[in-house]
């Protein structure tokens, strides 16, 4: 019975999310140095880079809630599998799979590596990659924690 209480309160604690800080922006797998180093060094020349994090609550559903805590500071390493490019923004797959995350990401999970400042490039419209935009590469480890990213 102890076993059961434990586990209900465990479940109810995860359910009671919360909401984020008012100084929270977004929640994102962020990269450590080494790692944001690897990706930045994929950008085009002359190309802004952005290789800092892989999104999991953008700013726009970041109001709505939160993952649950136990998740913060979660640190683990993936691979980055492949690469999708464009005038605008480039951007690499990340491969999950055995990533024992329990959300779900929307659209393609990946790492903005840069922008093209000449056409006006935006970091988020690397969400409007398609998985058959993405090329194979030879996979890039990349080790991180997920945190709560502020203003």
């Amino acid at each position: 019975m102890k076993k059961l209480i434990n586990e209900w309160r465990r479940y109810l604690n995860e359910m009671n999310l919360g909401t984020p800080p008012k100084s929270t922006n977004y929640t994102a797998y962020v990269l450590d140095e080494k790692s944001q180093k690897q990706i930045a060094a994929l950008a085009p020349p002359q190309w802004q880079v952005h290789s800092h994090h892989m999104t999991i609550i953008s700013p726009s559903e970041q109001k709505m809630g939160r993952i649950p805590a136990r998740w913060f500071n979660f640190k683990d390493c993936m691979a980055v599998v492949s690469v999708a490019q464009n005038d605008y923004v480039m951007a690499v797959k990340v491969d999950m799979d055995d990533v024992p995350m329990p959300f779900k990401l929307v659209g393609v999970p990946h790492i903005t590596v840069a922008v093209n400042p000449s056409t006006n490039g935006k970091p988020e419209m690397a969400n409007e990659f398609k998985e058959a935009d993405f090329e194979p590469i030879e996979a890039i480890k990349v080790c991180g924690k997920v945190q709560e990213v502020g203003r």
